[in-house]
């Protein structure tokens, strides 16, 4: 057991739209943050791209500013581990450059492909040994994709990678990945390793060079470069963690591990991540739909998860609606008030006037299903529906995507632990609890995915001898009191999931129509532009 009490760990989140570092002492105290916003671009055909050479420079810029805020006892930091956005493909050349802008996970470009793999005749092998669901987000149709349409930039590639390894390389140069992203991408989930068979059934057993190795960040770091350590003031003996990705680092911090019972976790964030936990491999039951994701989980056993696009962008959405309609006035809002009234407003009125069916990305949906033509939509509606019943139905809304999640994982756990932006919204934790009649429990723990991060860093340098007695120290003191469920409602919100469930499964050929309207509209619009610059 390490005894170094005095030990900084440093955990770097390295969020789609925002970077954070954050410093951690051994058992779990905040000590510093620093983070700052990064951009990505979103071009036609559902293209949405990341420069990865700026996101390197705006993560050691980040660094640099937490290493500034901690003064002189950034002496004491003995780590950096490294989390990240999940899936896209962050490709690097020999020389280690990137071959093209990262594609991200919002990208559906490839989803043609998904759908002629799901209907393939391999495709119940290819879920049986990942144990995870293809979808447009994945670095493996993404590679396919680049295959089929540019395989000549494919080529330039000797490396394929996911946010966090990218990173990672960039640190230490070393070429890398985890076991939870490359399993469930390319490997055998039972085996913990690469499957060929995968490979094969996916057309890219030629690719197999540029699958990085397997590296277990709770048992292996590597040291920071040295160039890297000067840059941004940290000591020259510094080691760095390849961590888990962001939702399972968010699920380690967030309280998901908890031995000896059922418990579920909820990350309510601009997507919505739901989240069991097995901790043995015999414990393992695949949803028999062929959807979702399994991970492996740090220190042993998996997560399963169903992800949905959209929560909290829901919200987002109807507060820059309420905001566009204010402006036809000729004033503004203070939107933090407006959220902040939105909640009240929502908890004072009556449940189920209405439903709200949440897939307002323009990814469309990956869980519990995929179709990345789905859209959201309200129905219901009357003359006498107002702004308070649209919100009521918002919020409801992303709860019963959640259950709908849940629902496809099997049995309903026995408590939901709450995170995410989400997770501050009284009206979400309770209207939750009553939607899947059960306790929910937020965490205080902040920055839970660097914390999740940060956690594994203080496994593997020997502060503690397993994930177990991490989490008692680090999250089990942050875990909130449980809201238990409205009895008066839950009836009612059995009767409206059932209602959502059918609604939603006969509004496929709908958004297929729809979908099609949308290309055709946009064909035409472009041949009109083409026309007037003649």
């Amino acid at each position: 057991m390490n005894t170094q009490q005095d030990d900084i760990l440093i955990g770097i989140d390295a969020g789609t739209s925002l970077i954070k570092c954050v410093a951690f002492s051994v058992v779990g105290e905040l000590l510093a943050v620093a983070s700052t916003p990064n951009e990505y671009t979103t071009v036609s055909d559902n293209c949405a791209e990341q420069d990865m050479q700026l996101t390197r420079s705006i993560v050691l810029q980040t660094l640099t500013d937490l290493v500034s805020k901690l003064g002189s006892e950034a002496k004491r930091v003995k780590a950096v581990s490294l989390t990240g956005q999940g899936d896209g493909m962050w490709l690097i050349n020999r020389a280690g450059e990137p071959v093209q802008k990262a594609w991200l996970w919002l990208d559906s470009r490839a989803a043609s492909l998904v759908t002629e793999l799901e209907n393939s005749a391999d495709y119940a092998r290819l879920f049986e040994l990942t144990g995870t669901a293809i979808n447009a987000s994945q670095n493996r149709i993404q590679m396919l994709w680049l295959e089929r349409t540019d395989p000549q930039t494919l080529d330039l590639a000797d490396c394929s990678f996911h946010c966090k390894d990218y990173l990672y390389f960039c640190l230490t140069g070393v070429r890398a990945t985890d076991p939870g992203e490359a399993l469930f991408t390319y490997g055998d989930i039972k085996k913990h390793q690469y499957s060929p068979e995968v490979l094969s059934i996916l057309g890219l057993s030629h690719r197999a060079d540029t699958l990085p190795d397997i590296v277990d960040g709770l048992t292996t770091s590597s040291p920071m470069l040295k160039d890297i350590c000067e840059q941004v003031g940290l000591p020259s003996d510094t080691q760095v963690n390849l961590a888990a990705v962001d939702v399972i680092c968010s699920a380690l911090g967030g309280g998901l591990y908890d031995q000896g019972t059922q418990t579920a976790m909820t990350l309510l964030g601009t997507t919505g991540i739901h989240m069991r936990y097995s901790s043995a491999s015999s414990e393992l039951t695949l949803p028999k739909d062929k959807t979702g994701y399994t991970i492996v989980f740090p220190g042993g056993g998996h997560a399963q998860l169903q992800t949905n696009m959209s929560a909290t962008m829901n919200i987002d959405w109807l507060l820059d609606l309420i905001a566009d309609a204010v402006s036809l006035t000729g004033n503004t809002i203070d939107r933090e008030a407006l959220l902040m009234q939105l909640d009240q407003y929502v908890q004072e009125t009556p449940l189920g006037n209405a439903i709200y069916q949440p897939y307002i990305s323009t990814a469309g949906e990956r869980g519990p299903f995929f179709d990345a033509n789905a859209r959201a939509g309200f129905i219901g509606l009357d003359q006498h529906t107002d702004i308070k019943d649209l919100a009521r139905c918002v919020y409801e809304g992303i709860c019963l995507a959640a259950r709908d999640c849940y629902d496809d994982l099997g049995e309903l756990p026995t408590e939901i632990r709450l995170s995410g932006g989400g997770a501050k919204s009284s009206a979400l934790r309770h209207i939750l609890a009553s939607v899947m009649n059960r306790p929910v429990r937020s965490i205080d723990r902040e920055e839970s995915g660097a914390a999740g991060a940060a956690m594994m860093a203080a496994v593997q340098l020997g502060h503690y001898d397993s994930i177990d007695s991490c989490v008692q120290t680090w999250v089990a003191p942050h875990l909130g009191t449980a809201i238990e469920p409205n009895t008066d409602h839950t009836d009612a919100y059995n009767e409206l999931f059932t209602i959502y469930k059918a609604h939603r499964k006969s509004q496929t050929s709908t958004w297929e129509s729809l979908a099609n309207l949308r290309q055709s509209s946009s064909c035409i619009s472009k041949t009109a532009e083409q026309g007037d610059s003649h």
